[in-house]
């Protein structure tokens, strides 16, 4: 193995990723559309899959104690194994649907108490 293979391994050097929504506001029953940035670092890579899921963070109870957690609710596989190039760029279209059980955070373009985005 190169050193710029083990440094990217390491992440130095590695892939970049990135989500982006195509519209950042969606309700329960909708889809939410975006896609998955890939930008190859200094060595190819192989990538073993890609995945977009939802998460809530939720207040959790036990005994004398609360504290928060973020729970994954939904998670959708995008496709197999790839290699991304160094220095390529590698996009993967998605369309997610949300669930109706989904927490609003919003009504009327207004931000529910205790409903932080983040």
């Amino acid at each position: 193995m190169g050193f710029k293979k083990l440094l990217a391994s390491l992440g130095a050097g590695g892939a970049t990723v990135e989500t982006v929504l195509t519209e950042e506001n969606v309700v329960p029953g909708g889809v939410v559309q975006g896609e998955v940035r890939i930008q190859g670092g200094s060595v190819a890579q192989q990538i073993e899959g890609l995945s977009v899921g939802l998460q809530a963070r939720v207040e959790v109870e036990g005994g004398d104690q609360e504290y928060k957690q973020d729970v994954e609710f939904v998670k959708v596989r995008l496709g197999g194994a790839f290699e991304v190039q160094a220095g390529a760029v590698h996009v993967v279209p998605f369309g997610l649907e949300i669930p109706w059980e989904t927490p609003v955070t919003t009504i009327a373009g207004q931000q529910l108490r205790g409903m932080n985005i983040g």
